[in-house]
């Protein structure tokens, strides 16, 4: 029906549709004035006035209604208003759609439907409705009235309207700023009706003040994301500055995780540069859950353009990574295989150097990247930075002052050394001494010194072999620190093993701190064991380690210590012996027995007894105050003649004895010494030695039988080796007369 008012500026034209819920539907047009009058149509155009009266109001209700909301009542406010305006209008759905650049898909954010027709649709935006959405996108309203027969051509947007059901629809186009974001749209599926321009010009200012408020909820909802981003910044950043450097790691892989899950990006990584930048590795990660691959595993090779956007601190962001430039086609490639699909990377810089990258993707969508979120992104990865390397130089200065630490214990062990060297008042600065058994020796620890060789020191007690094994040491590359010197035997088999090897706290009862070994603080030194026969079985496997590989571990640890250190074994026992009877083991002896020294015993060395007895006089003269100036020479035929069992040992306590109770200055000997034969020739000539010493080899020969190898040959008896023994019988004259 048609109907025509009139005023003095012109007459309207209202044409009332039939649609269910409204008669509501005006055009304003100039028509030409006419006379006729008619009671009922007075009226109807009286209530149509009113109705668009009521619409209008309604729409400036919402307008003034959305200038005043807070950002949290928008979305309610506006589905609210979508309802208001379809129900007014008779409409049976109204959406507002958001619209992304170069995305062809469009998301419902808002929508209101009557009952009995859904709410949201299966809507894929270019894909389905290609023409409306062009138009859409072009600023330009898009309207049907009835939709299955204007559209003629059996393209994708007839197909999609068919297949829907939808009789009418109106699109109107969100404009701000000159940015389409989205539209307004209205849609019957019961009747037809049409969408006049003055309604087209209504809907659209709604469309505007739904689209303000959308931006202003964003502009909103974005500083306030910024604003918890910065808080958690913060946060993250208190909690790296009070960690210690042991912790460091853990809680930046901590950080990255709650940024990660803030962002909602599915793996964050940080990136870290070799020295001079040749090669990166990803030190600390973090993964979403569910998200079966990651960069990693990404070598330099991988992402060459980015590596070098790094090196420059240039900051790269990609919202797909289709995007990236042609120069970065194999990052890209890379990428893509790894199911990358929007990334953000910003150089971690320390000091003026680039040491690696922050990196951020997602995997299952695309992401944007504004400038504020990269700048904060940035001040993130300094934080970062700062952390990773503040974790590095507390770890250099703790590994300082390990050193430090190291080097004083070692200093105070060797000061404990040389003090117990002090105490303990070596017999000999040097080696006394001019006979031939001692010059034999003397070449044996020239030749072995200078090399890194296992030593083994063999001799009866009292002969010398703790300064056999000083003066190899003193003679070796390693004299700038002192021997460490282990006594087997004076040591309980209980506390043998820690004396060595150290022990932690709590290894035992008793150890109440950790101790360090010996071997530990005779790093670059050597080790003196003596009396290496009476070492227990037990330690015996963990010498023979360290001989091997030249590892331990300390009791109740198992950090395996290395260590550089030379072994000099000494013993008066036979070790071969000892290993026939289950007391050492075999393959420790071949070890220890890789260059054998022999000591000779004093009474193999006669000759050398005046000058040590004149060496010892002066030392204890010396040290007793005593003024003694001569050595009548029928006492030293006496000490010549001795077959000294305790050997040089038992000789410096006979001097030192002398020394003592001579009241003189000839020396005078306080002991009758056993072993001085009546019967052999005057000792003052060759003869006469070797006439005692052929006597004394003869009995024991005669003792055993014979026999010079083995445990009870003569050999062992008198301490020598038997090929010296067999020398000695040789230039002796001795020989078996049962032979």
């Amino acid at each position: 029906m048609h109907f025509l008012t009139s005023n003095r500026s012109c007459t309207t034209f209202i044409t009332i549709a039939d649609n269910p819920g409204s008669k509501l539907l005006f055009d304003m047009k100039e028509e030409p004035k006419r006379n006729e009058t008619d009671e009922t149509t007075l009226q109807d155009l009286k209530d149509s006035l009113e109705e668009v009266h009521r619409f209008k109001a309604l729409l400036f209700e919402l307008s003034a209604k959305f200038a005043s909301l807070s950002v949290g009542e928008i979305d309610g406010e506006i589905e609210n208003g979508l309802e208001l305006i379809a129900r007014f209008l008779g409409i049976d759905r109204a959406h507002l759609l958001e619209l992304k650049e170069e995305d062809p898909e469009a998301s419902i954010t808002h929508a209101y439907a009557i009952e009995g027709i859904p709410t949201h649709i299966g809507l894929k935006g270019e894909a389905q409705f290609p023409w409306a959405f062009q138009r859409i996108r072009q600023g330009k309203v898009v309207r049907f009235s009835r939709a299955d027969e204007e559209i003629k051509k059996p393209t994708k947007d007839r197909e999609f309207v068919v297949r829907e059901g939808i009789k009418s629809l109106l699109a109107i186009p969100l404009k701000v700023s000159g940015s389409i974001m989205g539209a307004l749209s209205f849609t019957t599926f019961r009747s037809y009706r049409s969408w006049p321009d003055e309604l087209v010009k209504d809907l659209n200012l709604v469309g505007e003040v739904f689209a303000n408020a959308i931006l202003r909820k964003r502009a909103q909802e974005q500083i306030e994301e910024l604003s918890r981003f910065e808080q958690l910044v913060s946060e993250v950043s208190a909690g790296l500055v009070h960690l210690p450097a042991s912790s460091v790691d853990g809680g930046i892989r901590e950080g990255l995780g709650r940024i990660g899950e803030f962002l909602g990006m599915d793996w964050c990584g940080l990136v870290q540069f070799s020295r001079h930048g040749s090669a990166a590795t990803v030190s600390h990660a973090w993964t979403r859950q569910g998200v079966a691959r990651s960069l990693e595993s990404l070598s330099t090779l991988d992402l060459p353009w980015f590596i070098k956007k790094w090196l420059r601190a240039e900051c790269v962001a990609f919202e797909e990574a289709d995007d990236l430039p042609p120069p970065a086609g194999i990052d890209r490639e890379n990428l893509v295989a790894f199911g990358i699909r929007s990334g953000l990377s910003v150089p971690l810089e320390t000091g003026e150097a680039v040491v690696g990258a922050l990196v951020m993707s997602t995997v299952s969508a695309s992401r944007a990247w504004p400038d504020k979120l990269v700048q904060r992104v940035r001040l993130l990865g300094q934080i970062f930075a700062n952390a990773h390397s503040r974790k590095h130089r507390e770890e250099r200065l703790q590994q300082a002052f390990a050193e430090i630490k190291e080097l004083k214990e070692q200093i105070e062990a060797d000061c404990t050394y040389l003090r117990e060297e002090i105490e303990v008042q070596h017999d000999f600065h040097n080696i006394i001494g001019e006979s031939e058994a001692l010059l034999g020796t003397l070449a044996q620890i020239k030749a072995v010194a200078a090399t890194d060789v296992t030593v083994l020191v063999v001799g009866e007690t009292g002969t010398g072999k703790e300064l056999v094994a000083r003066a190899t040491h003193e003679a070796s590359q390693r004299r700038n620190r002192p021997l460490v010197k282990v006594d087997c035997g004076a040591l309980p088999a209980s506390l043998i093993e820690s004396e060595l090897f150290g022990h932690e706290k709590g290894a035992f009862t008793g150890a109440h701190a950790k101790r360090t070994g010996r071997f530990e603080h005779a790093k670059g030194t050597t080790v003196f064991l003596d009396e290496i026969g009476e070492l227990p079985l037990e330690v015996q496997a963990k010498l023979l380690r360290v001989l091997q590989e030249g590892t331990f571990e300390r009791l109740g640890s198992s950090k395996t210590i290395r260590v550089d250190v030379r072994i000099i074994a000494a013993t008066n026992k036979d070790l071969e012996r000892e290993v026939q009877e289950g007391r050492f083991r075999k393959d420790l002896w071949y070890r220890l027995n890789v260059f054998p020294i022999r000591v000779p015993a004093l009474r193999e060395r006669r000759e050398d007894v005046p000058l040590l007895v004149s060496w010892f006089v002066d030392k204890y003269s010396k040290k007793l105050k005593k003024k003694i100036k001569l050595i009548p020479e029928s006492e030293l035929k006496k000490l010549q003649a001795y077959h000294w069992p305790g050997n040089v040992r038992e000789l410096e306590n006979v001097i030192q004895r002398a020394v003592l109770n001579t009241r003189g200055s000839k020396l005078e000997l306080v002991e009758k010494l056993e072993g001085a034969h009546e019967r052999d020739a005057p000792l003052g000539s060759k003869g006469s030695l070797e006439g005692v010493e052929r006597a004394h080899i003869t009995r024991v020969l005669e003792q055993t039988d014979w026999v010079v190898h083995g445990p009870r040959g003569a050999a062992k008896v008198l301490g020598l080796n038997p090929s010296t023994l067999r020398s000695r019988m040789k230039k002796l004259g001795i020989r078996n007369p049962g032979a």
